[in-house]
């Protein structure tokens, strides 16, 4: 048998055209359509109808052959197709084929939505403050985040340069007695929250930023 087993073809239809492919061939798969709408295929004496990429077509009969495909084009606009014929089965190399073009294309997927995701992290300009000088425990403080109707995910850092601590807390009158979250200089608290944030802190002295970075 002189024909390879497989024969990769492109055909290009142009618009509402009627084509015939000879062949001496056993099955056949209609690989890509470079349009949406399906083109239509016929074998041998059969009625061309839609035919999706990907469908394949197999005679019944083990050593059965066809040698005749006919390609319609329904649409007003070219389309380029290409597709396999083959002796014996199309084989499952040309298969894993499609199989390796679908893992590429969920990939990217999985890339963007990640870059997506990445994108929602950014911090929006803080709720409350950017960056303030706490008012010393006891003494006073500030309010950082506002109460809002929905869980946001909030982020509360103390400056890296602080000399003491800063003290988190969800109502007024915060202090390192009372407080719940006690912030070292660099530490950081991220929280899915919807109330309100105070602090104070040890010296008067110290910083904090205040971020909603998005909405869960």
């Amino acid at each position: 048998m002189n024909e390879p087993r497989n024969v990769y073809e492109t055909l290009i239809l142009t618009a509402n055209q009627r084509q015939a492919y000879n062949c001496n061939a056993h099955s056949f798969l209609l690989l890509s359509n470079t349009v949406a709408t399906a083109v239509k295929v016929g074998i041998d004496t059969d009625v061309p109808q839609s035919w999706p990429a990907w469908r394949r077509y197999a005679e019944p009969n083990p050593v059965g052959r066809f040698s005749r495909i006919v390609f319609e084009n329904p649409t007003g606009s070219p389309m380029t197709i290409t597709f396999v014929v083959s002796q014996g089965l199309v084989s499952v190399a040309t298969e894993y084929g499609s199989l390796t073009t679908v893992i590429s294309h969920l990939a990217n997927i999985a890339t963007d939505a990640a870059a997506l995701e990445i994108l929602a992290e950014i911090p929006d300009t803080p709720t409350a403050i950017a960056e303030a000088v706490i008012p010393q425990t006891g003494v006073g403080q500030n309010q950082l985040i506002t109460a809002a109707a929905t869980t946001r995910r909030i982020l509360v850092q103390a400056d890296y340069a602080n000399t003491g601590a800063v003290y988190v807390g969800f109502a007024t009158g915060v202090t390192a007695a009372n407080a719940p979250i006690h912030l070292q200089p660099g530490d950081s608290w991220p929280e899915d929250f919807a109330g309100n944030v105070w602090a104070s802190s040890a010296n008067g002295t110290e910083k904090a930023r205040a971020y909603v970075i998005k909405i869960s």
